[in-house]
């Protein structure tokens, strides 16, 4: 099973050739993943499966969706400014 979480783009940044982005998502904190979307900027919100982001998260069409708004609510209420709360 392959499950997909939230998270925020901090910084974008290339190393050895490869686009390697670092997230902030509310289970795993911040980490770097790879990356199959290109032109990603700071503060975009994404989808991350298996160490490597999948996907845009787009938050007006995912309001229609009652998991997919959990998810928002869920990462929204577990971050504040300046990181993961204890």
């Amino acid at each position: 099973m392959c499950l997909t979480t939230p998270a925020t783009v901090l910084r974008v940044a290339e190393r050895g050739g490869i686009c390697v982005v670092t997230v902030l998502s509310p289970d795993e904190g911040e980490r770097d993943c790879l990356t199959y979307v290109e032109d990603l900027q700071p503060g975009e919100r994404v989808l991350v499966a298996g160490g490597a982001i999948v996907e845009r998260f787009d938050e007006d069409a995912a309001c229609d969706l009652p998991l997919a708004s959990l998810l928002i609510e869920a990462f929204d209420a577990t971050h504040q400014s300046g990181g993961i709360r204890p």
